[in-house]
């Protein structure tokens, strides 16, 4: 349904969709009982996928061997940091463990095209990355220590970037803020 959004220019209209097609049951499963979504996503996949994993915030390097432990390629897994460029550790390494990051350089060819550095483990921001889909997500650098609305709304836009698997990577506070929801 086309929606009228109240602080938007006139010409703008909000489209919300309440199946999700993009992202495999379970992860939607798992978004709606942490994120307490009211109304629900529908999953509609036709793909079962997998329940997303938690890991402890020094697990990233954890959490590709085990996707790569499952079949997957590098190229299937992106690593998305929960905060931006300036506040990120994972977005201005060269490498993690012994894989060399593909991330944005800041800066565009001459035809206006984004570009990227060498290397084979994509690794973004939640919001570079918003709108786009990788088959394996690594939601990496998840500090917060109580379940906001910003902290729900940026969780929703880094679990819905998955296909068919999610890992998210917390610290403590915010495994504790989590789990305190379920």
């Amino acid at each position: 349904m086309f929606q009228q959004t109240s602080n938007a220019p006139s010409t703008t209209a909000q489209l919300e969709l309440p199946e999700n097609y993009c992202s495999a049951r379970e992860i939607v499963t798992a978004i709606n009982a942490i994120l307490k979504l009211d109304p629900e996503d529908i999953a509609a996949s036709p793909i079962t996928g997998e329940s997303p994993s938690l890991l402890q915030a020094e697990s990233v390097q954890q959490a590709i061997r085990q996707l790569l432990d499952q079949s997957y390629s590098l190229s299937d897994i992106t690593v998305l940091s929960y905060h931006g460029y300036g506040s990120s550790s994972l977005l201005n390494q060269e490498q993690i463990g012994p894989w060399r990051t593909r991330r944005f350089t800041g800066k565009y060819d001459e035809n206006g095209n984004q570009q990227y550095s060498d290397g084979e483990l994509r690794v973004e921001s939640l919001h570079r990355f918003k709108g786009l889909q990788s088959p394996a997500v690594v939601l990496a650098e998840i500090d917060f220590s109580e379940l906001s609305d910003d902290a729900r709304r940026r969780l929703y836009v880094g679990m819905t970037r998955a296909k068919l698997t999610l890992t998210l990577v917390l610290t403590e506070s915010a495994l504790k803020a989590l789990t305190g929801t379920l």
